[in-house]
């Protein structure tokens, strides 16, 4: 009787120990859940943002980057180029519309223009900044400058990768609103791939690298050019 006694008590004991011990790691895990990840992801912005403090810009940053940037390419700022002395260009030339007729040109929405493009890269609305550079009239082309601000990219590799944005500070990249003017026949207009240096979340940590974060060429379609020996639409 006392022996069943006695092992009851060292049965209870191995329950409350064994109860508690799951209580404390349940209490544990919550904690961290709750309190240590904002700490945590706090230290990791501002880790990022000492490190890379040029790959970022707030919005009202990037307002007047902007600004400076539509203004450095407008028309009369560029410096006109050599004439070529290669026999084979000598000929080229073809009758391009008036700059009043070309600003006549349909012209779609920005987000239409941006899901003709899906298929080349996703970007959601709030990537787009709601303020396109003035027009820039070349060849049977229509082009503006404007940047996006992208969640994700990929590389010339096709690996996609993860950008890291914050709140406050974002990476914004330029690219450019590509058209090809009504009835001009003279060439066709096409964007280049353009890449860009981006600050990514690192897929290999923390298993085989000790850095969160890496760096990226990432492709965002680039400068809109008037191609010789591509069709007109």
């Amino acid at each position: 009787m006392g022996d069943n006694s006695s092992s009851s008590r060292i049965w209870m004991v191995v329950a409350f120990f064994f109860i508690s011990a799951s209580l404390a790691l349940v209490g544990f895990i919550i904690y961290v859940k709750v309190f240590e990840k904002p700490i945590s992801r706090s230290i990791r912005e501002a880790e990022v943002l000492n490190r890379y403090p040029l790959m970022f810009r707030t919005p009202e940053e990037q307002a007047i980057f902007e600004k400076q940037f539509y203004a450095e390419n407008l028309a009369f700022n560029l410096e006109t180029a050599e004439i070529a002395t290669d026999t084979q260009l000598q000929n080229c030339s073809f009758s391009c519309p008036s700059r009043s007729r070309r600003s006549l040109a349909t012209y779609h929405p920005l987000m239409e223009w941006i899901n003709h493009h899906k298929s080349f890269h996703e970007m959601k609305k709030r990537d787009i900044t709601t303020q396109p550079g003035p027009n820039i009239y070349h060849g049977c082309c229509i082009s503006r400058h404007y940047f996006v601000s992208p969640d994700f990219g990929s590389t010339i590799s096709g690996t996609n990768y993860s950008l890291v944005q914050f709140d406050s500070r974002r990476q914004y990249f330029p690219s450019q609103i590509c058209k090809h003017a009504e009835n001009c026949r003279g060439c066709g207009c096409a964007q280049e791939i353009n890449f860009f240096t981006a600050i990514v979340v690192n897929p290999n940590y923390p298993h085989d690298s000790f850095d969160p974060y890496t760096m990226v060429a990432i492709k965002l379609p680039g400068c809109c050019k008037c191609f010789n020996n591509l069709p007109a639409p």
